[in-house]
């Protein structure tokens, strides 16, 4: 189930680590927070709606850690980009039980010993993807909400870390649990939607030939630059 933070009023504080090479441009932001965050203690990912190719060169995500877990004060979290699987649209189903790995997985990026916040706040992380080349392409596919699109999850270590819940681009009210492939909501109060911004560069269309999406789904592992950004919540 999801939990509610509360946070204290006060200054912003930025963390910041190294710069971005290029211009970005977003395409998809599910930032409006809704002071809630879900402690899922797995990988959950959600539909990420979008219309043809972007190559995808930085993302932002939200999350709590409170100051009082029992699993200490920071935690890793593990952020992955699919495409659909071709048969259901969703992110769990494209998994190959012989190989013993997602062919749909395009991007895997560990980001490690975020903190909890001295005073209670949630934070916001900015990862850049172009300063080492770890950029990817995303093509959309026809997801289980009949829009296209891909999917995006997150995995914290510490099972007391959450995503925080937002809404904004989003239209969609679940989450797929990657360890069963069942999806999860809160009954739409509040929208099951993580806090998310993804930018990059929109791509010419192109028709993807038959077996090109598993060439494309080649697994890297960015090495981009981290931005840490905290930000004070009022219930």
């Amino acid at each position: 189930m999801f939990k509610r933070f509360v946070g204290l009023s006060g200054v912003f504080v930025c963390f910041l680590i190294g710069s971005g090479l290029r211009a970005q441009s977003v395409f998809y932001s599910n930032v409006l927070d809704d002071n809630n965050y879900f402690p899922a203690g797995a990988e959950v990912a959600m539909p990420i709606a979008f219309t043809g190719s972007y190559e995808v060169d930085s993302f932002d995500f939200g999350y709590f850690l409170p100051l009082n877990s029992a699993h200490g004060k920071t935690t890793d979290v593990i952020v992955n980009f699919y495409s659909a699987a071709p048969n259901k649209g969703d992110a769990f189903s494209g998994y190959d039980p012989v190989q013993q790995y997602y062919p749909n997985l395009l991007s895997s990026t560990r980001i490690t010993n975020l903190a909890a916040d001295a005073v209670g706040q949630t934070s916001t992380v900015h990862y850049d993807l172009t300063p080492f080349g770890d950029f990817f392409q995303w093509d959309a596919m026809t997801l289980a909400t009949g829009e296209t699109g891909g999917w995006v999850s997150l995995e914290f270590t510490n099972p007391d870390a959450g995503w925080e819940l937002a809404r904004g681009d989003s239209k969609n009210d679940l989450f797929q649990d990657m360890s069963n492939g069942n999806y999860t909501n809160f009954s739409g109060s509040p929208q099951a939607a993580g806090h998310i911004k993804i930018a990059g560069q929109k791509l010419a269309a192109v028709t993807p030939e038959p077996g090109a999406l598993s060439l494309l789904a080649g697994l890297l592992t960015p090495s981009g630059l981290l931005y840490l950004r905290r930000r004070n919540r009022r219930r």
